[in-house]
């Protein structure tokens, strides 16, 4: 074949068929669904963590914003905003915890944990290494939890077992209503980390995620190095300016799935794009 076209890549069948891909020097090009939804990665390298998108905060700073496209909230947030119940009720919590940080659970079984969780063995661990840290927290914060819909298992009980009323699980608020009303993130490489630059958030990521480099995220690489992120909560910095950089070149990397499948983003727009993140690779910087 000219080139195999590969969903994902990471795990069963598509894991052989892109191991003999390359193997054999076949081109590949694979399909995932992107971390700002209602997109779509197509790539020649591979997905997530393993994709093409540069993670040197010198590449954006090379970019001029005038060469992509404006960056603007993305009407799924807007629309799940809408109205009057964005509100999280806290009325719940001690007077001394009414700030929170927000993490958003992950499918157990899903790549980004089984492949790119980074020194968190499972959402398990995730839990048990929060159960420790959030005591730390300075006084008024906790952290509140959302279970993924799509999780096969809930760990209701596991955190019911912790006792610990830093550690909040939260069934009741959409997590777009309660990253908005959230003061940072903590994730493993969730698209909610990524979202959370819309929000103006400080984010911890725990995994490899593709959004964290350079001066975008706080990274922590060991259930140590999280108690000591927690403890300076309230100094977390990032920088909003690379941030919507990144964000625009993420519109720009990841096609519309619409444009995709109805056929008005075609083979050659695609040429087009990598050839044009081509001359951007190659742009020195002055």
């Amino acid at each position: 074949p000219d080139q195999v076209l590969i969903y994902n890549g990471l795990n069963g069948v598509n894991l052989l068929a892109s191991t003999a891909s390359r193997e054999l020097g076949l081109d590949c090009l694979f399909f995932e669904r992107a971390p700002l939804q209602d997109r779509i990665q197509i790539d020649t390298r591979g997905v997530n963590f393993d994709s093409s998108v540069p993670r040197n905060i010198d590449f954006y700073a090379r970019l001029a914003e005038n060469e992509l496209p404006k960056y603007e909230t993305p009407p799924y947030i807007e629309d799940k905003l809408g109205g009057s119940s964005n509100q999280v009720n806290l009325n719940e919590m001690p007077h001394d915890c009414q700030r929170y940080v927000l993490c958003p659970l992950q499918v157990p079984r899903d790549t980004q944990i089984t492949v790119f969780g980074g020194w968190v063995r499972s959402i398990d661990h995730l839990l048990e290494s929060l159960n420790q840290a959030s005591q730390q927290l300075p006084n008024g914060w906790h952290v509140r939890i959302k279970e993924h819909p799509s999780s096969p298992q809930s760990f209701r009980e596991l955190i019911a077992s912790f006792n610990n009323p830093r550690l909040v699980l939260d069934a009741r608020h959409d997590v777009y209503v309660l990253l908005k009303n959230s003061s940072a993130v903590v994730t493993i490489n969730s698209s909610v980390g990524l979202e959370a630059f819309t929000f103006e958030k400080s984010v911890i990521t725990l995994g490899d995620a593709l959004y964290s480099f350079g001066d975008l995220t706080s990274r922590v690489s060991s259930a140590s190095e999280l108690v000591e992120a927690f403890q300076d909560i309230e100094n977390l910095a990032w920088s909003t300016a690379n941030r919507r950089i990144f964000l625009r070149f993420l519109q720009f990397w990841y096609p519309n799935t619409e444009s995709v499948l109805n056929g008005s983003f075609s083979a050659e727009q695609l040429a087009q794009r990598d050839e044009q993140f081509r001359r951007w690779l190659d742009t020195k910087k002055p």
